[in-house]
């Protein structure tokens, strides 16, 4: 097997009709690279589907892997999320000679809605930027940052920011980077709030001077926004040193609140107040507009199916101290429409459950069940066409509803702590 990894490992696989297009995502090429240095970590990539047909390959045998596999691993944390230029999107965009000719093609690209091919056209006019061109350089890492943005790939997007403000050199950072970093360490998650701030003051600081007061208006509605997303993490901040451990005893709460709530259950020494109402409203009202896509493909969540979800949230007072008790199965109804390998769009529905959350679980991609959320979607009865291109990909689009509804789920567990 160690044999395998010596020679042309790359030659042999940018030559093979399948393995090609797994070779220009960086993080296939950062684990086969790091395999080839230790071999012992084989074990580690092993769930990577992509792995696993490379060492066929270079052991002169075939192993078939479909889309579908890729997808499952995606959705299961088993592999990152795979680059969205493809094989495909980098050789359509190989036909431009002229940087600008490139630049200008992903702007069209990426106004027609078609991301993968403006990101390739935009990473292909930086490859034929000359060294000197530090403006169009910065320009174009600004622009594959607006599409990672509308992709949601927030590291990868602060990468290219970070790219296209040190392109600058030693003049002001263009503001629209500057703006677009502090999108996508928003989008990194609670723990770059500040930093994200940061730019956004960056940025507003120069469109002032500059005298877009439209920008300013713009960004001041940003600011704010962020400044209190801020405010409130460290009010939750200081209230989490006062907790309790969260498994076996539920959460503890601050001891005052000034929220309205329902009156309590029992009276006495121990106190219990039920917000399952409250939960099971707002668990309904903050799915609205929830819904994902892909190129010919689009799946929306419609509603919550009140009758068949069941919500359970308590906090209980005993001696001062209050403790969030929380469970949750939750069902939602979606539907989709695509028009693959169709004249016309078709549609197809079902339900998405998501059940085991509550205070001593939590939401992690291909997490364990006995300590993660789960999910498991359903169709419906009328599934008539299976196995046709359109069906199939609505289903595979569905699947990806799990992440963005468990997102607003945590929105509205972080509002039952301040109950």
């Amino acid at each position: 097997m160690e044999d395998v990894w010596q020679g042309d490992v790359w030659g042999t696989l940018e030559a093979h009709q399948e393995m090609k297009q797994h070779c220009i995502d960086p993080n296939f090429r950062a684990a086969i690279d790091a395999i080839r240095q230790d071999h012992s970590l084989m074990r580690k990539y092993m769930d990577d589907p992509r792995v696993v047909q490379a060492s066929c390959v270079l052991m002169g045998q075939d192993l078939a892997v479909t889309e579908q596999d890729l997808r499952d691993a995606e959705r299961g944390g088993r592999i990152a999320r795979r680059s969205p230029v493809q094989l495909s999107h980098k050789e359509a965009a190989a036909v431009h000679t002229a940087a600008l000719d490139a630049k200008d093609a992903g702007n069209r690209h990426f106004q027609s809605g078609d991301n993968a091919l403006a990101l390739a056209c935009y990473e292909r006019c930086v490859e034929l930027i000359p060294k000197e061109s530090s403006d169009l350089k910065a320009v174009a890492y600004s622009n594959m940052a607006a599409v990672y943005l509308k992709l949601q790939y927030y590291k990868e997007a602060d990468e290219v920011c970070t790219a296209a403000i040190e392109a600058a050199g030693p003049r002001e950072p263009p503001p629209k980077a500057l703006y677009r970093r502090a999108l996508a360490r928003e989008g990194l998650g609670p723990t770059h709030l500040q930093a994200s701030i940061t730019d956004l003051r960056r940025a507003m600081a120069a469109v002032t001077e500059a005298g877009q007061s439209g920008e300013v208006k713009k960004l001041q509605g940003d600011l704010q926004r962020l400044e209190t997303a801020a405010g409130h993490r460290q009010k939750l901040k200081t209230e989490e040193a006062q907790a309790s451990a969260l498994r076996g005893t539920g959460s503890a709460l601050p001891a005052k609140t000034d929220k309205v709530a329902a009156p309590p259950s029992k009276d006495g020494y121990v106190k219990e107040t039920d917000y399952s109402f409250t939960a099971k409203k707002r668990l309904k009202e903050v799915v609205a507009g929830i819904y994902t896509s892909s190129k010919e493909c689009r799946v929306n969540v419609k509603d919550m199916m009140e009758p068949q979800t069941k919500i359970s949230v308590s906090v209980l007072s005993k001696g001062g101290k209050r403790s969030l008790y929380y469970d949750f199965d939750i069902l939602y109804e979606w539907e989709g429409r695509s028009k693959k390998g169709r004249k016309d769009e078709a549609s197809f529905g079902g339900v998405i459950r998501l059940y085991n959350i509550g205070q001593d679980t939590k939401f992690e991609l291909g997490g364990l069940p006995e300590t993660s959320w789960m999910y498991s979607l359903g169709f419906r009865a009328d599934a008539h066409a299976q196995g046709e291109p359109w069906l199939e990909e609505i289903k595979a689009t569905a699947n990806d509803l799990f992440e963005p509804l468990a997102l607003r789920i945590g929105q509205v567990i972080k509002e039952l702590h301040q109950y």
